[in-house]
């Protein structure tokens, strides 16, 4: 026959001790997974916005010189008593129909539907049909560099959260969709004019693929 346990110095029997580590441990596994989970949403919504930039480009390089904050007024006016929006102002229309929602969810924190106050507040950021030329290159460059930095920081939250990135760094869905060779030189053309050194400037040009004889172009 065994032995009675030792009492327990005052006399009182010893209970078992919960082992609050392993409580600890769960909350802070629950709480990554959350993390994760919202990282992957929130990624999928960045996507859904950067897989419309070349729509966005192509309505931009269209559009050229056409409307602006006299002319594209004008249009909206002719709008209102009945008249038919032209091709630019369908292609501007449909891009703020399409990115609105996904830009305010995944780069500005939105949940749910958006307000038309929302609308109203977020549509600035995409370039349109009241917008000079310049104003749409510039607003379509920041969407592009925004959008990009937003995934590269998702990214980065999944590693924290102990996700495997690796299938998602290599899917063609959740790549950041590359400029034309028009745009990149229109980029390149603002960073000179800002002050940029040109030689480096050719050469990021050359790196993304333009062909060498547009680069010599740039003066």
């Amino acid at each position: 026959m065994s032995e009675p346990a030792d009492p327990s110095p005052d006399g009182l029997a010893e209970e078992a001790v919960p082992d609050l580590r392993a409580g600890h441990r769960e909350r802070v596994r629950e709480r990554f997974n959350k993390i994760g989970d919202e990282a992957l949403n929130k990624l999928n919504i960045t996507s859904l916005a950067m897989s419309q930039l070349p729509d966005v480009e192509k309505a931009v390089m269209n559009a050229g010189d056409a409307g602006g904050p006299v002319a594209g007024r004008l249009a909206e006016g002719m709008d209102w008593i009945g008249g038919t929006p032209n091709e630019h102002q369908r292609a501007f229309n449909s891009i703020g129909a399409r990115m609105l929602a996904p830009i305010a969810k995944g780069l500005l924190g939105e949940t749910g539907a958006l307000s038309k106050d929302d609308m109203v507040r977020y549509a600035p950021m995409l370039p349109n049909y009241l917008d000079t030329k310049q104003a749409r290159e510039e607003k379509l460059a920041i969407l592009r560099n925004l959008l990009s930095g937003q995934r590269d920081n998702i990214m980065q939250n999944l590693k924290a959260a102990g996700r495997d990135t690796s299938a998602l760094e290599t899917s063609p869905s959740l790549q950041p969709p590359k400029p034309s060779v028009q745009a990149l030189m229109q980029d390149a053309q603002r960073a000179i004019r800002s002050g940029a050194d040109i030689e480096k400037v050719k050469q990021r040009l050359l790196e993304n693929g333009v062909p060498p004889e547009q680069v010599a172009t740039l003066k």
